[in-house]
């Protein structure tokens, strides 16, 4: 008898796989998750300014045509600004309006970030951070011009 199954004599890496492939092929195709929203011990809420604080953001952000408006309309569908008034349903008007122009700004650096090669990519990374770390820093671009209000 073998004591373990790396050492004997019929073990081949190709067995194992083809046991552990035996294995997955009878597990389950799909499950069903439990109701786990009652368990949670507070409620929901939802912030009041969403309304006007999204749409002023979404006009603030598409005034700067960086985002091709293809991707902008994905972006819209996404629900990230609604998604602000869930997370900071507490927040006044201009507090929620801060969070949603800061999550349409980082949008805005991925989206022009994945058309770009490394250099480039690196280099619009560079300008969001100088804009935001450097009071008098500006390159005239519509991305630092964007972050620096």
């Amino acid at each position: 008898m073998c004591c373990s199954l790396h050492s004997c004599s019929l073990y081949s890496p190709t067995t194992e796989l083809n046991h552990a492939y035996s294995n997955m092929s009878s597990s389950p195709k799909s499950f069903v998750l439990p109701d786990l929203i009652p368990l949670l011990p507070f409620k929901g809420a939802f912030n009041a300014h969403y309304e006007r604080a999204s749409k002023s953001s979404s006009a603030w952000v598409d005034g700067y045509r960086i985002v091709p408006d293809r991707k902008r309309a994905f972006f819209q569908q996404g629900g990230s600004e609604l998604l602000c008034a869930y997370a900071y349903s507490y927040a006044g008007y201009e507090e929620l309006r801060t969070t949603m122009d800061l999550v349409n700004i980082l949008f805005t650096v991925d989206e022009v970030s994945d058309d770009q090669n490394g250099k480039d990519a690196y280099k619009t990374g560079r300008v969001f951070l100088n804009a935001l770390r450097e009071p008098d820093w500006d390159d005239g671009s519509a991305l630092a011009r964007m972050t620096k209000e």
